[in-house]
């Protein structure tokens, strides 16, 4: 076998790997898409919608071999904006991060009279 035989070969895996990453990437994105067209709108959908973004994005990340610290800050961040979306979702019934956030913080005044 002669080496341009081997470099040949090694190539080939390098494009079919990449080709899986993206399609996988798209694979994802497609799902999104469609589930964002179908779901009805409330709390489970925010949920399951926050999931696959984040996991898009994180393909994306793996898709284009980002360096692994920056993967690692992309996990831990789409896993805590996901953590935040089912807190937001049980805890203040259906209204979103800000909203509840803003509700706390803001003091209500009491009406004038």
């Amino acid at each position: 076998m002669a080496t341009g035989d081997v470099e040949g070969m090694g190539n080939r895996a390098v494009v079919a790997d990449s080709r899986q990453r993206y399609g996988l990437l798209l694979v994802t994105l497609a799902a999104t898409f469609f589930f964002f067209g179908i779901a009805e709108p409330g709390n489970l959908q925010r949920v399951i919608g926050s999931v696959l973004v984040g996991s898009a994005l994180l393909l994306a990340l793996y898709a284009v071999q980002a360096k692994p610290r920056r993967q690692r800050l992309a996990v831990a961040l789409v896993a805590m904006v996901v953590f935040g979306v089912i807190v937001a979702s049980v805890a203040w019934k259906g209204k979103t991060v800000v909203a509840a956030l803003v509700a706390r913080v803001v003091p209500r005044r009491a009406p004038a009279g």
